[in-house]
């Protein structure tokens, strides 16, 4: 096919642009499911001004055995409106940053990026964190 293909900088900066278009999708989607299961609710109203909805919760995390017996570093949970059957929230957790293990084991340079590393507990409580 005799194509150029793009350099590591040139997709890391199309990756960049790209989420970001793709975070703000997100969230205005998980707005407008929102929206639309707080219409279909019985507009049950707590003392603190909350919607009570009616919600399923599930989460996981990958399980990983190559012959040990180890929890992978990432879960995820999400919360799926009854009415709607659309997802209201998704929550994700990570115990590892690659970039920033990779500075402090000095593979490279420290540098300013977006660190996802946001969880340090047990994997089991995962769901039940996000969930909150």
């Amino acid at each position: 096919m005799n194509m150029t293909y793009m350099s590591k900088h040139v997709f890391a900066s199309c990756e960049r642009t790209i989420g970001t278009i793709l975070d703000a999708c997100f969230e205005s989607n998980l707005a407008e499911c929102i929206n639309e299961e707080k219409c279909l609710s019985r507009q049950d109203i707590d003392t603190d001004g909350y919607y009570c909805l009616s919600a399923i919760v599930d989460g996981g995390w990958c399980k990983r055995s190559y012959g040990h017996g180890y929890n992978a570093s990432s879960g995820v949970a999400v919360i799926i409106g009854m009415a709607t059957q659309k997802i209201i929230f998704i929550g994700i957790r990570n115990k590892v940053c690659l970039i920033c293990r990779a500075v402090e084991t000095g593979r490279i340079p420290d540098k300013n990026h977006i660190c996802y590393k946001n969880w340090k507990g047990v994997f089991l409580l995962v769901w039940r964190v996000i969930s909150l």
